[in-house]
């Protein structure tokens, strides 16, 4: 899953089944987010606040993050 920050185009993350990966310089290099998620099935933005983001896994679970995908904690 790749999903682009709605608001700043140089932002985006990754979801993979190892973790969540964030670039903040186009897609250049990316930096594993700190939290116990894997197996993301879904990345999304909040569009009126990118700050807080949605993911969801595989197997159903829902995590939140307040600061644009840097620290994952699950709902």
């Amino acid at each position: 899953t790749i999903v682009p920050d709605p608001l700043n185009r140089s932002v985006m993350l990754i979801g993979t089944k190892e973790s969540i990966f964030k670039s903040s310089d186009e897609g250049k290099t990316f930096n594993k987010a700190q939290g116990d998620i894997q197996d993301v099935a879904a990345i999304t933005f909040d569009i009126s606040n990118p700050n807080n983001v949605l993911a969801s896994t595989e197997n159903g679970a829902m995590y939140r993050s307040e600061n644009g995908g840097d620290t994952w904690q699950k709902n």
